[in-house]
């Protein structure tokens, strides 16, 4: 009976050793696969992090953009505002010389 006592012991270790160890074959498993999705997981924020870069660069470029069409604009006001100043000045002048033309008529 001892014999048979001990086979049985042993038998009930080498399960409970089995089991052990497709519970440890599961838990390394389940490692792997989550570090499959946190690699996946880090490589679309790597994607996301460089499209990130590249819409701010590209952000960049419109901002220097607008900033020298509003220095054009800027330059295009300041020559509209000279040019209105020549007009007026021009039409004084033209005023003036309708003035002493209609003078100079009445003088005759």
């Amino acid at each position: 009976m001892d014999l048979h006592n001990a086979a049985k012991i042993c038998w009930e270790a080498y399960e409970r050793l089995r089991i052990a160890l497709n519970e440890k074959m599961i838990a390394y498993n389940e490692l792997i696969y989550n570090t499959h999705v946190l690699m996946e997981l880090y490589a679309q924020i790597a994607a996301n992090e460089n499209e990130k870069m590249m819409l701010e660069a590209e952000i960049d470029v419109h901002i220097v953009e607008v900033e020298a069409k509003k220095v054009i604009v800027n330059e295009i006001m300041a020559r509209v505002k000279a040019a209105k100043h020549d007009y007026e000045v021009l039409k004084r002048d033209l005023y003036e010389k309708d003035m002493e033309l209609e003078r100079l008529v009445r003088e005759l």
